[in-house]
């Protein structure tokens, strides 16, 4: 970042690490920071007992935020901060979930309780997002929420990485004291080809490819933007790969259309130089995965080679064509569940069947906003917005926009909404783009008066 000369005269210093000098009240980054590290580190069918909602640890910290900030706002307290768009956004989201669910207690079909665990999840994930858009003040901040969820990420892998060589589930033993099960893993011993797909800490391999596919992008715009501040990266270059590979073991196909989407993505900013460089550093790394693992590239050839021919393609195409057959605009709230014989593995026919025709609408609504809230934040600091933002945090933005961009390909062949650990890191991506597009356009000037008296007077 430039020097700046400021009102006062005085050189406006760009710090290489802006940790040594962190805003005031950045406790909430930490908490959320900590909170995305579980999230994807640990299973999240262990859970704090005593508790409603089955709460993992993950969960506890994002919704009991969630609920301090409720609180906070009764008792008249008021941020600096407006939500811009985006809240009009949850507002129509919420809005659309609240239809349907108060048209299925209407049905004698609807399981009640289920629905009743629905809504109340759904409501305060929200009200997550709102927490963490408040209290994430800074660029520092931002990018140690980032580094939680990577850090996480580049654990579970390591699991999945480790039983497709051992065939040892080490992810059983990452449990904190007094934790509980409860809840069940999706899937044990999943064969594809002679390959037992590897799910890390997640409860199914699709859970975790999808996952890992959302942080790779990530990953790989935190290395280049800690590259290119001066900052230490190759702990986080290593985390980077060390995704990659947890992507490869688990046998996924909607792991590759997400990666190639969000690589798609990024290849339209990127100098030809680096977009050549990482093409060909993933293609190495991958032919050095099934050279060592033969049994991985089978697995891939054949999985590929089937097509519409697999089982669980099959699935996908009798699930569109039931939907499709049964489209009404008004009269499909709460039918997701189908015939028993059915899986939507599909999130946008899912919120269709299961919201209608508004609530599809506004939940591509949402996940759109949130692509272009990280776009719109790497164009800013591109352009130099905000000229106390370090410059290198355009590649971190690039990567929050990857992100969510392969996350909006892979709905097309996963229901996310079924997956805590895909579902929840969704939300926090939402929060993280719109921190990101507030800090990317004017300094907190107002809210963090310590910080700019440290970076100013030195």
């Amino acid at each position: 970042m430039k020097n700046v000369l400021p009102a006062n005269g005085r050189s406006l210093h760009a710090l290489p690490d802006l940790e040594t000098a962190p805003p005031s009240g950045e406790i909430g980054s930490w908490i959320i920071a900590s909170a995305a590290f579980m999230l994807v580190a640990m299973r999240q069918t262990y859970v704090l007992p005593a508790l409603p909602l089955s709460l993992s640890p993950a969960r506890f910290l994002l919704f009991l935020g969630a609920g301090l900030f409720i609180l906070a706002r009764l008792l008249g307290q008021r941020s600096g901060y407006r939500l811009g768009v985006l809240g009009p956004i949850l507002a129509t989201y919420l809005l659309s979930t609240l239809m349907a669910y108060g048209i299925g207690m209407t049905r004698e079909s609807t399981p009640i309780r289920n629905t009743d665990y629905r809504i109340i999840v759904e409501i305060m994930l929200i009200v997550a997002v709102i927490f963490c858009f408040n209290v994430v003040h800074s660029y520092v901040g931002l990018r140690r929420v980032i580094k939680g969820l990577v850090a996480g990420g580049a654990v579970s892998a390591i699991f999945a990485i480790l039983a497709n060589i051992t065939g040892l589930d080490l992810a059983t033993y990452l449990r904190l004291p007094g934790l509980v099960e409860r809840g069940t893993i999706l899937y044990r011993d999943l064969l594809r080809g002679d390959v037992v797909r590897s799910q890390g800490s997640a409860s199914h391999p699709l859970e975790l490819a999808a996952v890992l596919t959302m942080l790779f992008p990530l990953a790989v715009g935190l290395t280049h933007s800690l590259r290119a501040g001066g900052d230490r990266w190759r702990l986080w270059a290593v985390a980077t790969l060390t995704i990659f590979a947890g992507i490869a073991v688990s046998v996924s196909r909607s792991a590759l259309i997400g990666l190639f989407a969000a690589f798609a993505l990024m290849a339209l900013y990127w100098p030809i130089r680096r977009t050549l460089a990482m093409l060909g550093g993933i293609l190495g790394l991958a032919m050095l995965v099934f050279v060592v693992n033969r049994s991985l590239f089978e697995a891939y050839s054949s999985t590929l080679g089937l097509g519409r021919g697999d089982a669980s393609a099959q699935y996908r195409v009798a699930a569109a064509q039931y939907i499709l057959s049964n489209f009404s605009i008004f009269g499909m709230f709460g039918q997701a569940g189908g015939p028993s014989d059915l899986i939507f593995d599909n999130q946008y026919l899912f919120r269709l069947a299961d919201t209608g025709i508004f609530g599809l609408l506004a939940y591509v609504l949402l996940v759109g906003t949130a692509l272009v809230l990280a776009l719109r934040a790497f164009m800013n600091t591109r352009n130099q917005k905000n000229s106390e933002l370090p410059a290198a945090s355009a590649h971190l933005f690039l990567g929050l926009a990857a992100s969510f961009t392969a996350y909006a390909v892979m709905n097309i062949v996963l229901d996310a909404g079924g997956f805590v650990q895909i579902w929840t890191t969704m939300w926090l991506l939402l929060a993280t783009s719109a921190v990101a597009f507030r800090i990317s356009q004017r300094p907190d000037d107002k809210l963090n008066p310590v910080w700019r008296r440290r970076v100013v007077d030195g």
